[in-house]
């Protein structure tokens, strides 16, 4: 423990002291406060002195009493202690220094504190950088393991594809590669890199870091959607690659747009590369821990340097004493209200997301999912407009698809049912979901709503990345998770589906696993995105039908944002794209408007 502990638990137990006041203190009641062996006691009263904290004048000789004199409050030196941890990029030392305390007082001290770290900073002339706090850390960068949204859009940042999807144009454009061809029958594809390319360690692309990557990606997932049918991949030179096909591939390019396909080094380091990626993207990673995320500005970066010179992303979870002073610091930080806490604020962007929370029975399992009207009296007894309003945060609106379109205004599937065969069967089933504050809050909203027909559900809440093991998926009785759907909705809900450590294909029938594999196959052979995503639309009403897939809501992004952050749109994950970004000067006003 550090002295500003020690001090803190000492002026505690006699808070009604004055600073600057001597009074007597026997050394069994410092040894008491201090919880220590009389030994230790005197070790830390002699280090708290040395610090000016307190003046300790021991008794000499019988009948001469200790005396101590407190020079400090009883809050300061723990707080200033948090603010250097802090300051020091060691936000969880600060974290562990104050939890167990539970001064709420101090916690609100120091979230005051913290709160005005946030937002635009210029602590050299020219230089900007962006600080925001999160709620985790994001300790898993990997693009061939990337499993959720926050990641997805680091890993844009931090590397590229070998080409883009341009959302405006709804086309592609060149990326790492600057062209690309194809035979007639799109089994044979020739990709043609650019020259000059540096990944952050020094390193030239070349195409054997293509070639790398795509084995790295089948070494890792030999099920991959798009590359389980590639057969061989042949480097033509430093800078070409061909890659042929054991059946068509029309899809290929607008696959590899995807986050999971960005391009990594060949001599990439496997037992740190999930924490440090090396990519070639706008930010090089510096830094990334329990407390911060820290990235520089790549300055040879290919597509011209970012604006945003560093951006520091600190970690406290579930903003804790942070989004008590959001409304008063509106306008001068970026945050992320992603915990269904806290307001918009003064100036912030909202998105309401492709895609949508759900719940899947598990139909591999024995048990009362295996009963269609089980399955329908939970559909019923989740009112889904009741948890859009009773839980309120980021629930935007009911959801009766992935898509936002096709999604009712009113209740979706909602019908009254009779009689209710679960109540009957007395048995507990297991409800899975990944841990997440708002997650947690979804189980625990639709565990009380069976319960209230005679359910019993006992919520699990588990990492993603266990729930996504098969094995573990395997003993769920039902799961509640969710799917944001990227710049191209269609790709994502076909890596959804055919993923094999993705929720829902794990937990469909064999029957239904097989027409899923059909319906997929369908969607990777048809060119039209509009038609793949009418096709789409066409399955997920089939599994709907089977009340195997309830859709519960469509979530609402929201980010307040710094005045000076020159950003205009939230992207498709939710979030503000760093390598765009920029700073307006602290002197500029805002138009007026009118």
């Amino acid at each position: 423990m550090e002295a500003e502990w020690y001090y803190y638990k000492l002026r505690e137990r006699h808070a009604s002291v004055p600073e600057g006041t001597a009074f007597e203190l026997p050394m069994d009641q410092v040894c008491e406060a201090l919880a220590c062996t009389r030994r230790n006691a005197q070790l830390q009263l002699a280090s708290m002195q040395e610090r000016g904290l307190l003046t300790w004048e021991p008794g000499r000789g019988r009948g001469n009493r200790s005396r101590l004199t407190f020079r400090a409050s009883l809050r300061e030196p723990m707080l200033d202690k948090a603010r250097r941890l802090a300051s020091a990029g060691k936000l969880a030392e600060a974290r562990r220094l104050l939890e167990p305390l539970g001064d709420d007082a101090l916690n609100f001290a120091f979230g005051e504190w913290l709160s005005g770290q946030f937002g635009v900073h210029r602590p050299d002339a020219g230089r900007d950088v962006l600080r925001f706090p999160f709620y985790r850390p994001v300790p898993a960068l990997d693009p061939a393991m990337v499993m959720r949204r926050t990641e997805a859009h680091w890993v844009a940042q931090i590397f590229d594809t070998l080409c883009a999807y341009d959302p405006d144009r709804g086309g592609l454009r060149p990326a790492l590669a600057h062209a690309w061809e194809r035979d007639g029958q799109a089994r044979r594809w020739r990709l043609y890199l650019r020259k000059g390319v540096r990944f952050h360690h020094g390193k030239l692309l070349t195409a054997e870091d293509a070639a790398f990557t795509f084995r790295r990606i089948l070494r890792l997932n030999g099920e991959d959607f798009v590359l389980r049918d590639l057969q061989e991949i042949r480097v033509l030179d430093d800078y070409s690659l061909e890659l042929r096909f054991g059946r068509p591939a029309a899809l290929l390019m607008h696959a590899l747009c995807l986050e999971r396909y960005s391009v990594v080094p060949s001599d990439l380091n496997e037992e740190t590369f999930a924490r440090l990626p090396v990519g070639t993207g706008a930010f090089r990673v510096t830094g990334n821990d329990e407390s911060m995320l820290a990235l520089e500005a790549h300055d040879r970066y290919f597509l011209g340097r970012p604006h945003l010179d560093r951006i520091e992303m600190w970690v406290w979870t579930d903003y804790d004493g942070i989004l008590e002073h959001a409304e008063k610091l509106a306008g001068s930080q970026l945050l992320y209200l992603e915990t269904g806490i806290g307001s918009e604020g003064e100036k912030a962007l909202s998105r309401l997301e492709a895609g949508s929370t759900y719940a899947v029975f598990n139909l591999n399992k024995a048990g009362p999912m295996q009963d269609p009207i089980f399955r329908e009296a939970v559909d019923a007894a989740l009112d889904r407009q009741a948890m859009v309003e009773e839980l309120g945060g980021v629930r935007g609106m009911p959801s009766g698809s992935f898509f936002p379109e096709g999604s009712a205004t009113g209740d979706s599937n909602q019908h009254a049912m009779d009689s209710d065969p679960a109540a009957r069967s007395g048995e507990t089933l297991r409800l899975f979901t990944y841990a997440m504050p708002d997650n947690e809050r979804n189980a625990a909203w639709i565990r009380d709503r069976c319960g209230e027909i005679g359910i019993v559900l006992e919520i699990v809440s588990i990492p993603i990345e266990q729930l996504s093991d098969p094995a573990v998926l395997a003993e769920a009785d039902l799961v509640v998770a969710g799917e944001v759907l990227g710049e191209q909705p269609d790709l994502t809900l076909i890596e959804m589906y055919r993923m094999t450590r993705s929720f829902i294909p794990n937990l469909l029938s064999p029957s239904l696993r097989a027409e899923n594999e059909k319906a997929m196959d369908a969607c990777m052979s048809e060119i039209s995105a509009e038609r793949r995503i009418a096709q789409l639309r066409s399955w997920e009403r089939r599994l709907s039908s089977e009340r195997f897939l309830l859709f519960l809501f469509h979530s609402k992004h929201t980010a307040s944002l710094d005045r000076r952050l020159g950003v205009n749109a939230l992207n498709a994950w939710g979030k503000v794209s760093y390598k765009d970004a920029w700073v307006k000067p602290a002197k500029a006003e805002d138009w007026p408007h009118g």
